[in-house]
């Protein structure tokens, strides 16, 4: 298929979405937005800027068709950078229109009113997909994935106990803070972790100073109150002194190719299902799966992440990944595998095994294109009322 490829110029999108979509075989036109992806979210961006958008992304799209037929325009977008009615016309050339967003069991809200522009919307959480129907939106419940050119096991020493490499927030603090005063030697690196002024932090805007926050070029009072909320829910349940226990042990964002040997320089990695600002006593906390899910079984790690029903659709727990409910639960079994090496290596080898012969890009987008029809190589499948194929 020849694809029209909106989506914003980023690590993660180009070496996931981007290069899944032309390993699958198909070419790729990639569009350039011109700005930053975070700007339309940002208290600048007007309505004539999401005008402009608009009609340039008409333009551009008319103009490629012309030149050669598209077969599908695949973007993804929030609703501040894209009116739904270009979205309708771009569909008006009889192109099929495809939207890719991966936040809706908590952040639906950003592509509410866009959604049933398209004709479809992929969501990677089972819980979004009623939240769509509710717009009129056509959902299609696609999970994520990793890329094993990207995402491989290195020959490496295992010299950590535990890592997590990831953003601070929520309740993770609370969960490496157990192990910690548990005798555990965990390792934490990302944003929000340190003070440092590495990209993560400048993109996120958090686990900063607020004098770069002044300084930086885009400095506001939207920014800073992110900044001042996003550090009140970080730190709520912790105080001072066990924060300068965290510092000891925590460390700035790293390059993506050292996260991912993180993976195999760790005898567990760890992971978390809690997205938004939960705290851990909140009851109602919203779990999807992350990217980690198999990002880190791909690269050959012993992969810890907090339960959740959905994860059975995709790994044999306990034989595959280990899950854990608590914190308490976490420690148990932090210690039990470290103690059995040879169980970890079962469990890590059947991990990367079953990532990399189930859950690639490549795998996701043929099975896409099979549930919305525009796969020639297997007959079209229907949607079930669930957006599920059938």
């Amino acid at each position: 298929m020849r694809i029209f490829y909106a989506v914003h110029n980023h690590y993660w999108e180009d070496a996931n979405l981007l290069a899944g979509l032309r390993d699958a075989g198909h070419e790729v036109v990639p569009y350039d937005f011109g700005h930053s992806f975070h700007e339309a979210i940002g208290p600048d961006w007007s309505k004539e800027d999401r005008e402009r958008v608009s009609q340039q992304l008409v333009d551009a799209v008319r103009a490629e068709h012309a030149r050669r037929p598209l077969n599908l325009f695949f973007g993804y977008f929030l609703k501040q950078l894209v009116y739904p009615e270009a979205i309708r016309e771009i569909g008006g050339l009889d192109i099929p229109t495809l939207n890719y967003w991966c936040n809706g069991a908590h952040q639906f809200s950003l592509v509410d009113e866009i959604s049933p522009a398209f004709d479809y919307c992929i969501v990677t959480e089972r819980d979004a997909v009623p939240y769509y129907k509710s717009v009129g939106a056509q959902p299609v419940y696609l999970q994520l994935a990793a890329n094993p050119h990207v995402y491989r096991p290195y020959k490496a020493s295992r010299e950590y106990d535990v890592t997590f490499v990831g953003q601070r927030y929520a309740d993770r603090p609370i969960y490496v803070l157990h192990l910690l005063k548990n005798g555990v030697d965990v390792r934490v690196w990302g944003p929000g972790w340190t003070s440092d002024r590495t990209f993560g932090e400048q993109s996120l805007g958090i686990g900063v100073t607020w004098r770069y926050l002044f300084r930086h070029p885009r400095a506001s009072v939207f920014k800073l109150l992110n900044h001042a909320q996003g550090k009140l829910t970080a730190t709520m349940d912790i105080p001072p002194w066990d924060e300068r226990r965290l510092a000891k042990v925590a460390g700035p964002s790293v390059p993506q190719d050292e996260l991912v040997k993180m993976y195999s320089r760790s005898k567990v990695s760890l992971g978390f299902s809690t997205c938004g600002g939960a705290r851990y006593s909140d009851k109602n906390k919203i779990r999807q799966i992350h990217l980690r899910d198999f990002e880190a079984p791909m690269s050959g790690a012993l992969h810890f992440v907090e339960y959740q029903d959905e994860l059975h659709d995709f790994y044999e727990i306990g034989k595959e990944i280990i899950c854990y409910t608590t914190r308490e639960d976490l420690l148990d079994k932090v210690k039990y595998y470290l103690a059995h090496p040879a169980e970890s290596e079962r469990v890590r080898q059947a991990g990367y095994e079953r990532a990399q012969r189930d859950h690639t890009w490549v795998q996701r987008f043929e099975q896409l294109f099979r549930m919305i029809g525009l796969s020639e190589k297997v007959p079209t499948a229907s949607l079930s009322p669930e957006g599920t194929i059938r």
